[in-house]
């Protein structure tokens, strides 16, 4: 079951200290696996089968991990993939969609849109080799502006 929902009035530097994940896929069974899985990892996790609500929790807090369905019922997943990317641009955004799915055109416009990695399939031991092979936010090298 997933964790309460409790809106932050702005976004706080207090969610940069713990590593959160946010999960965004309509099939309630393949949600459930992946939340597992970031918890397993020690992530708190937040999810929902819902663009919209996933739009609006990624507004409230600073995300480390993403996993989205990028064929979404209520919105377009891939411009969803955009927003998160802007909102929190050192998370590992992970793009699914179901099976049924172009796949080849999808996974390419999720990854122009921002995407780490694009699944074609999620399942708890394909996600956790992906998360395993992708550098943290905080191992990565910082990026000089001077």
């Amino acid at each position: 079951m997933a964790q309460a929902w409790h809106p932050l009035h702005e976004r706080s530097d207090d969610s940069r200290s713990e590593r959160i994940a946010l999960v965004i896929e309509p099939d309630a069974a393949s949600r459930a696996e992946a939340t597992v899985v970031l918890r397993s990892m020690g992530l708190k996790t937040y999810d929902t089968g819902c663009g919209a609500v996933g739009q609006f929790i990624a507004t409230q807090v600073e995300l480390s991990v993403v996993v989205v369905d990028a064929v979404l019922p209520d919105l377009d997943g891939v411009l969803l993939i955009k927003r998160v990317r802007a909102l929190s641009p050192d998370a590992v955004i992970v793009a699914t969609a179901p099976p049924q799915a172009d796949w080849d055109e999808i996974g390419e416009q999720a990854q122009r849109a921002g995407a780490d990695f694009a699944l074609s399939s999620l399942s708890a031991g394909t996600l956790r080799s992906v998360l395993d092979s992708a550098p943290r936010a905080d191992h990565r090298p910082e990026t000089r502006t001077d």
